[in-house]
């Protein structure tokens, strides 16, 4: 198997149990996301002419445990708190609750937004302690600093970025 790339479409839904069940008539995505290879092998000149890419199969969407499960969790004013969006990865679906009494306020998911901004930082910092502590060069210092930053930290973060967004465009349309 060959890994061709991500293409991630989210939708506002309406929550009803009857389809559709986007809330939007024409069933567009309200935000779409590819990854760099995806979009590199969709170039015609890597696909058809260099033959680089061979289109074997059509694409398969890829279930969740949590929704084979049929156990998506809701983020509500009650069940929300800083430990579950700080450790929740990048992919973990969730039900965000935006409006009625038990909707998020948005004085929590600016402080979701503001505490794993801070958390990234003190880990960055301590890192960068313990790597001084061990008397090691500016260049490995910089080197190790980037590596997490950018394979740990930055999905985090734009995890949470993307929740502070979503909340504040849904409200918008919604509102």
């Amino acid at each position: 198997m060959f890994y061709s790339g991500e293409r991630r479409e989210q939708y506002v839904v309406d929550g009803s149990e009857e389809p559709p069940y986007s809330s939007k008539k024409d069933k567009i995505p309200f935000q779409v996301s590819e990854s760099l290879y995806s979009r590199l092998t969709l170039l015609p000149c890597c696909s058809l002419k260099l033959r680089l890419v061979d289109r074997l199969d059509s694409p398969i969407r890829r279930f969740t445990i949590e929704e084979i499960r049929d156990n998506i969790p809701f983020a509500t004013r009650k069940s929300w708190s800083l430990e579950r969006t700080w450790c929740q990865g990048p992919n973990t679906r969730r039900i965000t609750v935006k409006s009625g009494p038990d909707a998020l306020r948005s004085s929590q998911v600016t402080s979701s937004v503001v505490c794993t901004m801070l958390g990234a930082f003190f880990i960055v910092l301590i890192l960068i302690g313990v790597l001084v502590w061990f008397n090691k060069g500016a260049g490995t210092i910089i080197l190790v600093t980037l590596l997490v930053v950018i394979c740990c930290l930055l999905p985090i973060v734009a995890s949470s970025v993307h929740l502070y967004k979503s909340y504040h465009s849904m409200n918008v349309s919604l509102g």
